[in-house]
């Protein structure tokens, strides 16, 4: 199982699953936005959701037995429900692709009596290894948490990046506990920043543009940028699994889904959309921008919560912009759709004749170069005749499995 390669990725195993999540989060959200009343723990489900999917997809791509696959997916299973008896929240997504990759690479070679007995034991094990750490993660993400308290950039750089792995948690923290704020509202003394916005949410505290408005860029103007620069590019392999966590993130304000597509399609354009996004909290605290929300910052908490948005449009826009060209410039140097990656023999010998893109054509044992001169005679082995090579064996056959 490769992740960079174009033909084998890892972001093409899991399409589908991230597409199913996302479509019944929307479901879910827009239930909700029909039944007020509907209460329903999407998290929970999301996650178990996802741990079921992931299994079965990635066990079926490897295995090509639907029977193994599904007990790939009792084993992620077993191990996030594990977990969440023990902590009463569950595993993050990406922690539950890293652990599905592990079954099913640990599977390869058994039978289906002995995957099924040993991945279901490997999951509860791992549950509970899990659930017994989470306490003493948790408590250093609190210390953390409070070491960085009043560097709302920070904050908003690293909450989207532990939100993609482990959970809301961290986000959890500032906005509901004094690790972000505390202050005197109507006698009281009210902790978290989201708390003390919805004390008083007609006159936003200054704490308001530092750590909340930030995440609508991220969540509604970044999303916006990346979209329009991907969508002709993701729209014939990708579109569902980009397209639903893209509208997931600007209509209901959870891009959780759209962080991990990201992750998997290119780091690269994940690591540029969250430090965008901590130039949107850095941009918002120093315009105090004071827009809030009540637990996502959506488009539905824009129109409710959004008062004298001409700055925090224009701001908006020029984020969006830049996130576009971010996403433009990182493919064009570095496109993981198209750009293939050779083992280390192979690697050399490339080097040895000029590069990757000093090698034309290989065909009927001849190898076309656009420049002869490139080509390092002393680490490899050949005739040279003009801008045609002949190679030994070794070295064709070496060759002609990538190009």
């Amino acid at each position: 199982m490769n992740i960079f390669t174009s033909k084998d990725r890892l972001i093409t195993r899991l399409k589908y699953p991230v597409a199913v999540t996302a479509l019944y989060v929307l479901i879910v959200h827009i239930i909700s936005l029909v039944l007020p009343k509907f209460s329903f723990d999407v998290e929970v489900v999301t996650s178990l959701l996802w741990s079921a999917c992931v299994g079965m997809f990635l066990g079926f791509y490897e295995y090509k037995e639907s029977s193994k696959s599904f007990v790939v997916a009792i084993s992620l299973l077993c191990a996030n429900s594990v977990f969440f008896l023990l902590t009463s929240h569950t595993l993050g997504l990406t922690v539950i692709v890293a652990l599905a990759v592990g079954v099913v690479l640990l599977g390869n070679n058994l039978d289906f009596e002995y995957l099924l007995i040993t991945t279901s034991l490997l999951g509860v094990g791992v549950g509970l290894i899990f659930g017994i750490c989470d306490e003493l993660l948790q408590m250093y993400v609190r210390e953390f948490t409070l070491l960085i308290k009043g560097r709302a950039v920070l904050f908003g750089i690293l909450n989207e990046v532990y939100s993609a792995f482990f959970g809301g948690y961290f986000s959890d923290l500032i906005y509901t506990t004094d690790c972000s704020v505390a202050t005197l509202l109507n006698g009281k003394i009210t902790a978290g920043v989201q708390n003390v916005f919805l004390s008083s949410p007609k006159v936003p505290q200054s704490s308001v543009a530092d750590y909340l408005t930030g995440k609508y860029f991220v969540n509604i103007f970044l999303t916006f940028g990346t979209l329009l620069a991907l969508f002709k590019k993701t729209s014939k392999r990708y579109l569902f699994s980009f397209l639903l966590p893209c509208l997931l993130s600007v209509i209901f304000g959870d891009n959780t889904l759209l962080l991990l597509f990201l992750l998997f399609y290119n780091p690269l354009i994940f690591v540029g959309y969250v430090f965008v996004g901590g130039v949107g909290y850095f941009v918002s605290a120093l315009v105090d921008i004071r827009i809030g929300f009540e637990k996502y910052a959506s488009l539905f908490s824009l129109f409710k919560y959004g008062r004298s948005v001409g700055y925090f449009l224009l701001v908006g826009f020029v984020l969006a912009v830049l996130m576009y060209f971010v996403v433009q410039i990182v493919v064009a140097k570095f496109d993981m759709d198209n750009q293939k990656y050779y083992p280390k023999d192979v690697r050399a010998l490339v080097k040895a004749l000029g590069g990757e893109r000093n090698i034309e054509n290989l065909e009927n044992g001849v190898l076309t170069v656009r420049n002869p001169n490139l080509i390092d005679i002393l680490k490899v082995d050949c005739e040279i005749h003009q801008n045609t090579v002949i190679l030994i064996d070794n070295d064709y056959n070496l060759l002609k499995e990538y190009f």
